[in-house]
């Protein structure tokens, strides 16, 4: 057998593997003259059924274990002659060929993933700036305005029509080109005129109508609309008011803060404004992390860090974003995309350099977590998972099954050493600039 290794650059390597016939069949033969030292068949003592028989009753098993040692031994020998460890592979090898002839000779080249070597850079150099969150006294005031106007009790209007800021009980059903449409259709339905819940302008064309009148409505689907089969779609709906109620404006007083803060007791005005201004900080420094300081972080370890990526490892990537990309397609655009090989290809080109930047992120991440000693144990997983099945409302036992079952584990270790990584840096720079 014939192995002619190399590494393609610091993180992929190709094993050529040239095993003619003879060599097969010496392994072949060692194999099953093992096997038929524990084997046992009637009319035969164990460990004395004749050989010929052993290969022609299990020829085919014999086969795939000769096969794979082979494989074994191109593998481990490729590595050693690279200066390579097992420990450097981060994926199950891939055959990019694979030829078995006849004569049971084979020709194969074995694609390796390995381990990126690369220097990670000052990343708290990297940290952006945090702007400091400030809030208003009007932030605060309409805060407490919004939670006391959700314990306001309703109050029924009989004698008008409908006005922005009211709240409509109706009916409503939905048409598209005449036919009502799956998801188109309710009754009694409360919607808050003026809020924006419902697209277009829905909400503004209900203003006017009167107890008991039937509207018809029509406004037009969003081009982005979670629903592919709806979107920019036209469609008709008819709409009966049932009943019209308002909410009136709260005032805040130290009776009402005590009805929206039950823990804390005998609370003032002026400790619920202070309670508040402290939520909201908390919350937009929230939004300010995830939508401003952490894209920017993760774009510049990016852009200082050049290294080779493991193709296979890229490919696994790719196929998963795509997975969730497809997901979501209408059973039409599925069918169109299925049969339809340019388009395929058009949408992994599209998605490549995501997954790319995905996995980059991924080794940057691990040697930095390296770096600041931070690790995730295998109980701190199970435990985001317990708590996931929690939330979807299923059964926290076979919703582990399932993610080990597709091995999504480790997936769910790299989100959260991305989180104790990057908490943790944004932790020491806001103490830092206390």
């Amino acid at each position: 057998m014939t192995i002619k290794a190399h590494r393609d650059d610091m993180a992929n390597a190709t094993i050529e593997i040239s095993c003619d016939t003879e060599y097969y069949d010496k392994v072949f033969g060692n194999i099953a003259k093992e096997t038929s030292k524990n084997m046992s068949i009637s009319g035969f003592r164990k460990g004395k059924v004749p050989m010929k028989l052993v290969k022609q009753k299990y020829a085919k098993e014999l086969e795939g274990d000769a096969d794979n040692k082979i494989i074994l031994e191109a593998f481990e020998k490729g590595l050693k002659d690279m200066g390579l460890n097992k420990k450097d592979v981060i994926s199950q090898p891939s055959f990019s060929s694979y030829d078995k002839k006849d004569d049971n000779s084979i020709i194969a080249t074995m694609k390796i993933a390995l381990t990126p070597i690369f220097v990670v850079g000052d990343y708290k150099t990297f940290l952006p700036e945090i702007t400091t969150q400030k809030i208003s006294d009007k932030d605060i005031e309409d805060r407490l305005l919004a939670m006391a106007h959700e314990k306001t009790p309703m109050e029924n209007i009989e004698d008008r029509a409908v006005q922005n800021d009211d709240y409509a009980n109706i009916d409503f059903k939905g048409y598209i080109d005449g036919e009502l449409f799956e998801g188109g259709k309710s009754s009694g339905h409360l919607l808050h005129i003026g809020s924006k819940k419902f697209i277009g302008n829905f909400e503004d064309q209900l203003i006017g109508a009167s107890i008991g009148d039937t509207k018809e409505v029509h406004v037009t689907f969003p081009e982005d609309y979670n629903k592919k089969d709806l979107q920019g779609k036209k469609v008709k709906f008819d709409v009966k008011i049932n009943s019209i109620q308002i909410k009136a404006k709260p005032e805040i007083t130290n009776e009402v803060v005590n009805d929206l803060f039950p823990d804390d007791e005998n609370i003032t005005v002026d400790a619920a404004r202070k309670k508040v201004q402290k939520e909201l900080e908390t919350t937009k420094y929230q939004d300010h992390f995830f939508n401003d300081l952490k894209p920017k972080f993760m774009k510049t370890l990016l852009e200082k860090h050049n290294f080779p990526l493991p193709s296979l490892i890229v490919e696994k990537e790719l196929e998963m974003l795509l997975n969730d990309k497809i997901s979501g397609l209408s059973e039409e655009d599925l069918a169109k995309l299925k049969d339809n090989k340019e388009e395929q290809d058009k949408l992994k080109e599209k998605h490549k350099e995501e997954a790319e930047e995905r996995v980059k992120a991924t080794f940057i991440i691990n040697e930095i977590a390296k770096k600041e000693r931070i690790e995730i144990d295998d109980n701190s997983v199970m435990q985001r998972v317990y708590l996931q099945a929690l939330y979807a409302g299923e059964n926290p036992d076979e919703y582990i099954k399932r993610y080990e079952e597709a091995n999504m584990l480790p997936g769910v270790k790299m989100m959260l050493v991305e989180e104790s990584v990057i908490n943790s840096l944004f932790t020491k720079k806001l103490e830092e600039g206390k």
